[in-house]
């Protein structure tokens, strides 16, 4: 007699990342389309959000675009350190609207994936792995990734710095060549300025408000707002 088997349950995290709005659910859900019934059922995510034809949908840590409501869900995901997980990310992207023009072609996004891997090596292997299997659209918003990511734009030399005795009108303050010329007298002012300021976060330890002037931020919506740029090409 054989025996039944049932998916078994796992945490699904859903980040969309139009409003910020972060959710998670226990689920058995082992296709797209299931899992999106899910989703709309027991949370606030409007269903047109889940919608493929207004947003793009991955799985953000396998980084795999879950097109319709067949698409399997991914399992045994392989996480950064060599851990193994079933738990699953959903990262909702806004669709990009159509521009004039069409997407390179596919021989073009291949020479220029290739372009990169023989410019940086590994880096880009391991960006760039399995990149055949992306659609052209994804393939292209990679690589307007990796450019921001990895190609750093020649540095642009900083101004001159001047001190002069006396105070230039602000009129007078940038010369033709470029440099920026400050008094000795406006130095000063600054140094006082950064002396008070300090002063003042001195007596706000003291005093034990520290809470009240702390600018909270949510680390967990910051690196899923990373994860979404990175699936969408707008890191």
């Amino acid at each position: 007699m054989s025996e039944s088997t049932t998916t078994p349950t796992r945490q699904v995290e859903i980040y969309v990342s139009s409003s910020r709005a972060r959710k998670v659910i226990e689920s058995n859900a082992t296709t797209w389309g299931e899992l999106r019934e899910q989703i709309t059922r027991e949370t606030n995510i409007p269903s047109s959000d889940l919608d493929t034809e207004n947003s793009k949908i991955f799985e953000g840590n396998q980084r795999v675009e879950l097109i319709s409501s067949d698409t399997q869900l991914p399992t045994n995901i392989r996480l950064e350190g060599g851990v193994t997980t079933n738990n699953l990310l959903i990262v909702v992207t806004p669709k990009a609207k159509v521009k004039s023009g069409v997407t390179a072609s596919r021989p073009a996004l291949y020479a220029e994936v290739r372009k990169h891997i023989a410019n940086h090596g590994e880096v880009a292997k391991k960006f760039f792995f399995g990149y055949t299997n992306y659609s052209s659209v994804y393939l292209a918003a990679q690589i307007v990734t990796f450019k921001k990511k990895y190609e750093k734009p020649a540095l642009v030399a900083k101004p001159k710095v001047i001190i002069e005795e006396v105070i230039i009108p602000k009129k007078e303050q940038i010369n033709l060549d470029g440099s920026v010329r400050i008094s000795r007298e406006t130095i000063s002012m600054v140094a006082a300025a950064f002396n008070l300021m300090a002063q003042a976060m001195e007596l706000i330890k003291q005093s034990g408000m520290t809470q009240l002037v702390n600018i909270q931020v949510d680390p967990s919506i910051d690196k899923l707002e990373a994860i979404a740029k990175s699936l969408t090409g707008r890191g």
